[in-house]
């Protein structure tokens, strides 16, 4: 696990700041999406 976490960091490397960033707010849409879904499954 820690070694294919790794090999993710390094492709990251490998991209530019512009796709970063694209990752990164694509990572926090999911992220809240995830805790909209929990936070209305606890009010149920």
């Amino acid at each position: 696990f820690l070694i294919q976490l790794d090999f993710v960091g390094n492709r990251i490397e490998f991209f530019n700041e512009e796709e970063k960033i694209k990752m990164a707010n694509y990572i926090l849409v999911l992220v809240n999406i995830v805790l909209l879904v929990l936070i209305v499954q606890a009010e149920v």
